[in-house]
């Protein structure tokens, strides 16, 4: 698993990602997503890598929680702003193969300055509509400080 809060430019390893799943479906870059599915595996646990992709870990979730049990976004806890995600497996995906119901696309930035500090957008299941996620500024740190 990678630390990807740990990478001078986690943007151009999202790339070099997407770029190796590009080559192997045989499609142009420009076809491609980055697609993420969180796991239930902690950083401990992870033996071997991914068929395809990678897992990063060290992701924190900023005005929500990951509910593990239901595998979805939930509301954050009293006075808790924020929580870490399990690994996440991270990799590229067709356009045209990707699902678009029932999912926030939430922001993924270096640190709570969000600004310049984008990285990616990671796709996260959810049972309520993504506007009250989006009002709610959730997104995901690869740092707190």
């Amino acid at each position: 698993s990678v630390w990807l809060g740990g990478l001078l430019q986690p943007s151009a390893f999202v790339t070099a990602v997407m770029q190796m799943d590009a080559r192997d479906a045989q499609q142009p870059l420009d076809n491609m997503v980055v697609h993420t599915e969180v796991s239930d595996m902690q950083v401990e646990a992870v033996k071997c890598p991914p068929v395809t992709g990678v897992y990063i870990h060290g992701l924190v979730l900023e005005g929500a929680r990951w509910d593990a049990d239901v595998h979805n976004l939930r509301d954050s806890l009293p006075k808790v702003l924020h929580t870490i995600l399990p690994v996440v497996w991270l990799r590229g995906r067709e356009l045209f193969k990707q699902a678009t119901l029932d999912v926030y696309e939430c922001p993924v930035y270096q640190t709570r300055i969000r600004g310049d500090t984008y990285v990616f957008t990671a796709r996260l299941p959810t049972s309520a509509e993504a506007s009250k996620w989006i009002l709610a500024g959730v997104a995901i740190l690869l740092g707190t400080d």
